[in-house]
């Protein structure tokens, strides 16, 4: 970031808490009250009403051709179409359009960091809202050019319908950057979550997690016990590969999710609230004991990177996500993005929360993958903060009767049994999620000592992490610095 951006960006970052935008036939808000359905009592947001006379509200999403598979379908939708997301934005948007007589529009680029460094610099107000994946977020937060959200007018980080764990682990220094909550599915969709194929477990007479993740002892060593039952050399020809069958299916990223799923992360929180970098190392080696000792056994663990060079396109769908689809796996890691492909699976799955370290953990918890996620920030360029804060708050809140219940509608379809037990795992799974800092802003490379074990099969995280400390410990000063130098009033 130039020094010239870097001073624009501190000069529109202290006026982002103003309301600069006058309204048009505003008054007092009579709707605080409590709206109550047949089944559920829906909070709705404390705003005024408000006629913006045919004003156009645009976000910045990231662009489908950059990832094809997994393209922005949260924020537009140009008419009803019959799919079932499509058409529940469709609703939101045109509840939220009617009612404060605005356009809700969406521009898709590729380099959305790029994107904003050029508005910004250009002061063009061509983004309001910006919706794109947490790993641009992190930079442009870093370089001045996102708003604090907790002071900026209309928005509640604290309300029901954005999601707490973020605001809680993303708060930095008293600011927000950016947050997610019921406006986004993308999210959702990037968590990552076990998968099980219920098939197998009756075959081997196994019970199904989900009274372990109720009565607190799904754990490491239980999950463990259960992928070592599942390994099977189908057509008997002595060499386990692809076509073969395997107690757990999964890839060298879902070894750092593991130990989040234990408890376990580089950065925290001291107790005056500031983030640091302080690991529990033993802890950590502890559990990476376990897991490498799991997923280098060949025999009962399939690594979707180890067959990268065998003349497929994509290991991920071809070997992991199809050897889950096609019966032949125990139990998958992935994101919850999956469930959506494997609708032509023959075999019902069941989907549970990562395990935890052990039972003396107190809550699960999960991790959210950073390149496939949406989050919401704004530019630090917006001129428009009434309508801003008033629409975005208001479609947030829409989403909790809208565009949530067709995510959970969608996901819990197809192979996914529809009972009380998959919604209430699905349930947990969302609310679980935690961030690490370090890992965000990957500092100082230190993402890839995690699944360096199962590379190699050998546990030398102690030993990488000291290679590091020095490395990591400074790019967080500076990171922390940045910071400062950015958001100081």
């Amino acid at each position: 970031m130039t020094a010239l951006m870097l001073t624009m960006a501190v000069t529109f970052s202290a006026s982002c808490g103003d309301t600069s935008e006058p309204m048009s036939g505003t008054t007092a808000d009579d709707t605080s009250a409590l709206e109550t359905t047949t089944d559920t009592t829906i909070a709705v947001p404390d705003l005024p009403e408000a006629d913006f006379d045919g004003a156009t509200l645009n976000f910045l999403v990231r662009g489908e051709s950059a990832e094809p598979t997994n393209f922005s379908h949260e924020i537009y939708a140009a008419e009803e179409n019959g799919d079932t997301i499509n058409d529940a934005v469709f609703r939101r948007n045109i509840a939220i359009q009617e009612r404060y007589n605005v356009v809700i529009t969406e521009t898709a680029d590729n380099d959305t960091v790029e994107a904003v460094r050029t508005s910004v610099l250009a002061n063009d107000g061509a983004y309001d809202v910006v919706m794109v994946r947490p790993n641009r977020m992190v930079t442009l937060a870093a370089e001045g050019l996102l708003c604090d959200l907790w002071d900026f007018p209309y928005i509640d980080p604290t309300a029901e319908w954005w999601d707490q764990n973020t605001v809680e682990y993303l708060t930095v220094n008293d600011r927000l950057y950016f947050m997610n909550g019921d406006i986004n599915i993308m999210d959702n969709n990037a968590i990552w979550a076990c998968m099980f194929n219920k098939r197998l477990f009756d075959e081997y007479s196994l019970e199904y997690p989900y009274d372990a993740v109720k009565d607190g002892t799904w754990t490491l060593d239980k999950f463990i016990e259960l992928a070592r039952v599942g390994g099977k050399d189908l057509n008997g020809d002595g060499i386990m590969d692809e076509t073969d069958q395997y107690g757990l299916i999964t890839a060298n990223e879902n070894i750092y999710p593991l130990i989040v799923s234990g408890g376990e992360t580089i950065s925290g929180r001291a107790s005056d609230g500031s983030i640091v970098i302080d690991p529990d190392l033993e802890a950590i080696h502890s559990l990476l004991d376990k897991i490498i000792a799991l997923t280098s056994d060949d025999t009962v663990t399939l690594i979707a990177e180890r067959y990268q060079n065998k003349g497929y396109t994509n290991v991920w769908s071809e070997v992991m996500r199809a050897s889950f689809r096609e019966g032949r796996g125990l139990m998958y890691i992935s994101g919850i993005l999956s469930t959506t492909y494997l609708r032509d699976m023959e075999d019902e799955f069941g989907i549970v929360p990562l395990p935890k370290a052990d039972e003396q953990q107190a809550e699960y918890y999960t991790w959210m993958n950073l390149n496939n996620s949406s989050m919401l920030a704004i530019p630090v360029s917006n001129s428009r903060q009434d309508l801003t804060g008033i629409v975005v708050e208001a479609l947030a809140a829409e989403s909790v009767t809208t565009l949530t219940p067709a995510y959970f509608d969608i996901t819990l379809s197809g192979k996914v049994a529809r009972d009380e037990d998959s919604a209430a795992m699905l349930d947990i799974i969302l609310g679980s999620v935690r961030f690490d800092f370090a890992n965000l802003y990957d500092l100082a490379g230190i993402n890839a000592i995690f699944y360096k074990g199962a590379q190699t099969g050998v546990n030398t995280f102690m030993s990488d992490y000291e290679a590091k400390r020095s490395a990591l410990e400074i790019e967080f000063e500076k990171t922390m610095a940045t910071f400062d130098a950015n958001t100081s009033d």
